[in-house]
């Protein structure tokens, strides 16, 4: 079962926080591979100034949202109307956490179809030959058909396991994102060269930014259909 998670939390280190911190922090590596690990999503505008000190500014303060949370964001901004005693200028997040019943579909692995056994299936469930003389007796033939080879096909495929590929919305630019940063990841954690940085970091902004957007797209496609009648609901 997935769990989704709404995580903020203080990073001042030199990844996160920019050439002006003079010392990196040892743990900065682990919360990048935190955010890649749980493909985490951050929620702020880029470039929003969470502490001021006098006249120094900075992003300091994150907040995370896992992937299925990303569609389900309405605000997350610094609002100054809270009362607070801190540098730290309070962070507001808004998630709409309502829920939508839509109909259960189960899906199938359809490369994982047994031919022989639908085969076998099929020819076990057809209806004789008809020469139907009416609309009405082919129609009700037609049906048997029907009938006949979605029985066979519910026989003859495995049903799919549910995984974060099968998220509404996920296709296949989404896993070809996902891989290629792994890959860059793979390749930062072996030579951890400027270089090697900056191409795992462009490919995960571009993760982020690609999955963001398909699963919006799902979700949106998802409500429209829910919303088109009662029973969609």
């Amino acid at each position: 079962m997935r769990t989704d998670s709404c995580w903020g939390f203080q990073s001042a280190s030199r990844i996160l926080g920019g050439p002006t911190v003079e010392h990196a922090d040892p743990e900065a590596n682990q919360l990048i591979e935190l955010i890649e690990d749980f493909d985490l999503n951050s929620t702020l505008q880029p470039g929003t100034i969470t502490y001021e000190e006098g006249e120094r500014q900075s992003t300091i303060d994150l907040c995370l949202v896992t992937l299925g949370l990303v569609d389900r964001l309405i605000r997350s901004e610094v609002d100054r109307e809270i009362d607070h005693d801190s540098d730290h200028l309070p962070v507001v997040t808004e998630l709409d956490m309502s829920v939508i019943q839509l109909k259960k579909e189960i899906g199938r692995n359809w490369k994982a179809l047994d031919e022989k056994v639908f085969d076998d299936m099929l020819r076990l469930e057809l209806p004789s030959l008809q020469r139907p003389r009416t609309k009405a007796t082919l129609d009700r033939y037609v049906r048997e058909i029907v009938t006949a080879i979605q029985k066979a096909a519910e026989e003859a495929t495995p049903i799919r396991r549910p995984s974060v590929k099968s998220r509404a919305g996920w296709n296949e630019e989404c896993s070809k994102a996902v891989a290629e940063a792994k890959r860059l990841k793979r390749i930062y954690s072996r030579c951890h060269s400027e270089d090697t940085w900056e191409a795992y970091r462009v490919a995960r902004n571009k993760k982020g930014r690609v999955i963001k957007k398909a699963l919006r797209k799902g979700h949106q496609e998802k409500v429209e259909k829910a919303s088109e009648s009662p029973e969609s609901l």
